[in-house]
């Protein structure tokens, strides 16, 4: 098992074993996801885009809020969650 490979996001270190983390989407999911929320919010195309959005939510808004402690998210070497 591996780290996560991120395109958008934020690393941290647990607070275990130390080992660093990734938190985020990787591009496939990035495009995903910006795909979902273009087809959910057509009324915002005008000012903001997709990437755009996810840019903000995953390198701005969850590391910010440390989102990887909210969803418990674990380690991906000593499996713990953080």
């Amino acid at each position: 098992m591996a780290m996560k490979d991120i395109a958008y996001g934020y690393w941290w270190n647990c607070e275990h074993c130390g080992e660093e983390n990734a938190y985020g989407l990787t591009q496939d999911e990035a495009e995903a996801y910006a795909l979902e929320w273009e087809k959910d919010n057509p009324e915002m195309l005008e000012h903001e885009t997709g990437m755009g959005v996810v840019d903000w939510n995953y390198d701005v808004i969850a590391k910010e809020n440390e989102m990887h402690k909210e969803e418990e998210n674990k380690c991906w070497k000593c499996k713990k969650a953080a």
